[in-house]
């Protein structure tokens, strides 16, 4: 009879140190697929934070509709005109039966130039600050006029938006630095 406790003893004290030590495993691969979880979240995050390329699309009302893109990586920007043609202005206006004369529009000149990190900076700090609404725009009726779209482009993510009629407080802020940059960074005359 005591060997049979005996043997019953060292069962259970086998089992139970079979339980521990299976319990000690399973919380080390718990914690390592934490870290690797967090791991991933982080890099994530910061992969959101690093705009590489940011392309946008300028669309006034009856006027020339232009792209801008600006690559953070190779720290450069370039400007042109989205339609490979002008359309031909339409026939001089008569006043009286004369022809009244006026300004034929030049065409747009496209551009390259390079960006300094604290343009760059700035157009980052922008685009990190842009939240999920302002990539969804304002629902609201849209009238005929300016509109503006726009890419990013975050490691492996890409973002699209579009601005209408009413802009977001960051939509706005986008917008104005956009053109304060072109307008400083502007090579040409006929592009004002």
């Amino acid at each position: 009879m005591k060997r049979i406790f005996i043997i019953f003893g060292v069962s259970i004290f086998i089992l139970l140190g079979f339980f521990v030590a299976k319990n000690d495993i399973y919380k080390k691969n718990n914690e390592k697929i934490k870290a690797e979880r967090w791991n991933q979240q982080n890099s994530r995050n910061l992969t959101d934070k690093n705009p590489e390329l940011l392309t946008f699309i300028f669309q006034p009302a009856l006027n020339h509709n232009t792209e801008v893109v600006l690559n953070f990586e190779k720290n450069y920007l370039t400007f042109k005109n989205i339609y490979p043609f002008n359309p031909e202005p339409p026939p001089p206006p008569k006043m009286n039966g004369e022809i009244i004369n006026y300004s034929v529009e030049k065409p747009l000149r496209p551009f390259f130039v390079t960006l300094t990190s604290e343009e760059k900076t700035v157009i980052k700090n922008i685009v990190n600050k842009l939240s999920e609404t302002d990539y969804n725009g304002i629902a609201g009726p849209y009238i005929d006029g300016t509109s503006y779209n726009f890419s990013i482009v975050f490691g492996r993510k890409f973002k699209v938006g579009y601005i209408s009629s009413e802009k977001t407080l960051n939509q706005s802020i986008l917008i104005e630095e956009i053109l304060n940059l072109l307008d400083k960074k502007n090579q040409y005359e006929e592009n004002v």
